[in-house]
């Protein structure tokens, strides 16, 4: 998501991300106070409006793991300012996620939950992190630019094997629900092809409640 300088938002800012889900989630944060203010190839700023005074927080980009519909979630691993410790976040679809949180973690209720948003046809999405420390990000990141050296077929797996390897033990965030809007005259079409007699199937999501 980049963030793109707005006088008519409170915020002072709107979004331009690669999906409704990503621009929805960032307004969401901005509106009680968490402000993605900047956003480049190597750095993030948030700007904390939560208490009363605001607070610039920076990180670094290490690396971002991106998604793909194998692994169906992405992440990324950043160096907070100040910090002695890297911290990776992830987001991504329920089943690819449950696995890999901490097993502390009260899965059954994020699952009641889940469960709920999908039978009202809401996409929902998992949030979690870890706490990476820079030996064990260090030895990793080896294994995962050797995997992006490999060439041909087998190039991918080895890119999703060493991510799998860094996205373990997660601690929960949380879970969003959004709802799914249809594209533009979509409505349309469907009543349009419904008059012409033309019976068919839309599938939508990737949950079956949904």
């Amino acid at each position: 998501v980049l963030p793109v300088v707005s006088a008519e938002l409170e915020y002072a800012f709107k979004y331009q991300g690669a999906s409704p889900d990503e621009e929805a989630l960032a307004h969401a944060a901005a509106k009680v106070g968490m402000v993605l203010s900047h956003k480049d190839k190597s750095s993030i700023e948030l700007s904390d409006r939560t208490g009363n005074v605001e607070e610039l927080m920076e990180y670094r980009i290490l690396e971002t793991l991106e998604f793909n519909s194998d692994r169906k979630r992405m992440s990324i691993v950043v160096h907070p300012k100040g910090s002695s410790t890297y911290m990776l976040y992830i987001k991504g679809a329920d089943d690819a996620l449950i696995q890999r949180l901490d097993p502390k973690e009260n899965v059954q209720q994020l699952k009641m939950h889940l469960d709920g948003y999908a039978r009202r046809g809401l996409r929902t999405l998992v949030c979690a992190y870890r706490e990476v420390e820079p030996t064990e990000f260090d030895k990793w990141r080896q294994t995962y630019l050797e995997a992006k050296a490999v060439t041909g077929v087998a190039r991918q797996a080895a890119v999703d094997i060493a991510c799998e390897a860094i996205e373990k033990d997660l601690k929960l965030v949380g879970a969003s629900a959004i709802e799914d809007k249809l594209q533009e005259f979509v409505p349309q079409t469907i009543k349009r092809l419904r008059e012409a007699g033309i019976a068919f199937w839309m599938l939508t999501g990737d949950k079956y409640e949904t």
